[in-house]
């Protein structure tokens, strides 16, 4: 069988599964589909009691402009379900534009931009970023493409692709103008003539320098106020994140990687094309000097890694290979499309598990009063290194805020950043940016110990209900909480009030 072949039917399998999964067992999917029902209710004349809808042009919107107005012809859950197809497509045929663009044939990176769609952003759901990034890469391969052929098409195209990013997410948005920026430094050294590089320069910067003015006023969450690199956690990175359900996967995949192409280098057959070393060079650096969270920013966590995503789907164009002859090509060949399919086959596994856990969390609804507030808690710290097995139901009692019409303290409604909010009465019970609140916080307010989260220190008396992802176990406030549901990965308790 032909790679072109094999790779057909890689991407077949993959779209196949996104289609045939009726909630992907993504991290943030879940919230993230709660408020699409939530907007599309609200646009259908059934608000909430507690959230509302609260546009401005600000990033950080394309799922929210496409998906409601979907909602009005197909169920929400399955217009959620096309955006994410959509923006895997993007990825897919993005990486495979920019490859086309730079070398003029196809060689390693739809490969490469399949297994990428199991790393650790687009994993924990940040489906915002990998819709923007899918634009991205299609931008940077139009402004190469169209690099020789005149001043006018390439500025109409970059103006359209600041606009499409700028709305659907700052940080693809970001790598756009890292991986143009970059190429034309590269362009103008090769040149040695400083004047049309800083012509070209202006020609990226004078869209950028407009979205910028937009940001600053159109209602967004504004400049970050603190930022955290957690160094600890730098060189571990690059080893797992090319899984974010399996680390040890994620392991194995780049250390195929790093074998296949010490095969080629040491057979002579890898080189960089035109860009290649600026890009890895500034891509590495980028890495390190990008913090892992930005709290109180547009955006807040695993900006780093997010860097070695887009490194993942942009270096491969840039990256030549002639082999050295058909039996070795087969073989490597051979060892990227297993890479792809175990890690496909991993994530069919995972997201197959999750079904079950997802229905009975719908299920669980049916048990609570409609209009009611609902904490949701972990028995575990959220941690990225060791909370895989239970990191896709953080989420899911999102949910219950369009199911029941509930307040939910984890549902994501930032302003600035989503175009829906907590109505103002309520907004201090479901706080913005916060990680999930631990059971041992919960168990200490009742002990007069202050939580890390202000909002939770009377969680009795301001929540009717709690939701604690975790395996079953004993009831850690028997006199407080009255058990309702409990299934494999959660159990869901009513907060008993006090008489009177």
């Amino acid at each position: 069988m032909s790679g072109r072949a094999i790779f057909g039917l890689l991407c077949l399998a993959a779209l196949g599964l996104t289609l045939a999964t009726p909630i992907p067992a993504l991290t943030d999917y879940p919230n993230h589909l709660a408020r699409m029902a939530l907007l599309a209710a609200e646009r259908a004349g059934d608000p909430s009691p507690y959230y509302a809808a609260s546009w401005g042009f600000y990033p950080n919107l394309a799922m929210d402009l496409i998906v409601p107005p979907l909602g009005r012809f197909m169920p929400i859950e399955t217009a959620a379900r096309l955006f994410l197809l959509l923006a895997q497509v993007l990825l897919i045929s993005g990486a495979l534009a920019l490859e086309y663009a730079v070398k003029r044939r196809l060689q390693l990176s739809g490969f490469m931009a399949l297994l990428a769609l199991n790393a650790f952003p687009f994993a924990r759901g940040f489906v915002n970023f990998e819709f923007g990034l899918g634009v991205a890469l299609w931008g940077a391969a139009g402004w190469i493409a169209l690099r020789e052929k005149g001043v006018v098409a390439r500025f109409a195209l970059h103006g359209v692709c600041v606009v499409a990013l700028y709305l659907c997410h700052l940080f693809a948005f970001a790598a756009y103008g890292f991986t143009l920026g970059v190429y034309e430094l590269w362009r103008g050294w090769r040149a040695r003539a400083p004047g049309p590089l800083a012509g070209e320069l202006a020609l990226l910067a004078a869209p950028v320098a407009v979205g910028a003015a937009l940001l600053g006023r159109g209602g967004a969450s504004g400049a970050a106020q603190q930022f955290d690199w957690a160094w600890a956690a730098k060189p571990l990175w690059p080893a797992v994140a090319l899984n974010g359900g399996d680390l040890l996967l994620a392991t194995l995949s780049l250390g195929g990687l790093i074998l296949m192409v010490s095969r080629l280098r040491r057979a002579g057959a890898l080189r960089l094309e035109s860009a290649g070393g600026f890009l890895a060079v500034g891509f590495a650096a980028l890495y390190l000097v990008t913090p892992e969270k930005m709290q109180g920013a547009m955006y807040g966590s695993y900006m780093d890694v997010r860097v070695l995503a887009a490194a993942a789907l942009i270096l491969p164009a840039f990256v030549a290979v002639d082999w050295p002859d058909a039996r070795i090509r087969r073989a490597l060949l051979g060892v990227m499309a297993g890479l792809v399919a175990a890690n496909l086959l991993h994530t069919a596994w995972v997201w197959t598990s999750y079904r079950a856990d997802y229905a009975a969390v719908i299920a669980s609804f049916s048990k609570l009063e409609r209009g009611k507030k609902v904490l949701v808690a972990s028995a575990v710290e959220e941690n990225p290194f060791r909370d895989q097995d239970i990191a896709p139901l953080y989420h899911a009692p999102a949910l219950a805020a369009p199911y029941a019409k509930a307040l939910v303290s984890t549902l994501m409604a930032d302003p600035g950043k989503q175009p829906l909010v907590a109505r103002p009465p309520f907004a201090r019970l479901n706080p913005q940016n916060a990680p999930l609140v631990s059971l041992d916080d919960l168990v200490g307010a009742t002990r007069g110990a202050a939580p890390e989260e202000e909002a939770f220190r009377s969680w009795p008396l301001d929540y009717d209900y709690v939701y604690l992802v975790a395996a079953p176990a004993q009831n850690p406030l028997p006199d407080l909480l009255e058990p309702l549901a409990s299934e494999r990965r959660f159990t869901l308790y009513r907060i008993r009030k006090p008489a009177g």
